[in-house]
């Protein structure tokens, strides 16, 4: 039987326990749920301003719970009309 230490990561909130040879990490699901969900909203995001800007690279992304945070380049800012576009878009793929 194995003695397991305890450590808590701050950054996702996980429990992990290890010895010398195992390692078991557990899973708050509600968590991990919302951000998979928010991960996927990266993803119709970028597809969105892909329409708008087809050379849209991603430079980095954010993924929390309940927010994210999409860093791109492109070559000038989207409009405020643009944005309300993308929104609009993304609403309809989700609430089909």
């Amino acid at each position: 039987m194995h003695k397991y230490r305890e450590a808590f990561s701050t950054i996702n909130k996980t429990k992990i326990y290890f010895d010398n040879h195992t390692m078991k990490i557990i899973v708050n699901p509600q968590q991990r749920y919302a951000k998979m969900r928010a991960h996927t909203a990266t993803h119709l995001l970028h597809t969105q301003l892909n329409t708008i800007f087809p050379e849209t690279k991603q430079a980095g992304s954010l993924v929390e719970e309940d927010y994210i945070r999409f860093d791109y380049q492109a070559k000038e800012a989207l409009s405020n009309e643009q944005i309300k576009h993308i929104e609009d878009e993304i609403n309809k793929l989700i609430y089909l």
